[in-house]
């Protein structure tokens, strides 16, 4: 069994529309990659989690736009 955890940063969605732009900026200028990440960013992690060739990852946080 391979277990793997995608943990983002603020992804641009509905989720997030009542909070204040300037949480969001706070929240994005602690990453590693300093923007807001879309929907596609995250099926793009997921994609790269299917791919054969991380057949061997496992037990991993994959952290969004860094740390």
């Amino acid at each position: 069994i391979r277990v793997n955890c995608i943990a983002p940063g603020p992804i641009a969605t509905d989720l997030i529309k009542g909070v204040p732009q300037k949480k969001i900026d706070s929240l994005v200028s602690h990453q590693v990659l300093q923007k807001q990440f879309e929907p596609q960013d995250v099926c793009d992690l997921i994609d790269l989690l299917l791919d054969p060739k991380a057949k061997n990852l496992s037990g991993q946080v994959l952290h969004l736009g860094g740390v």
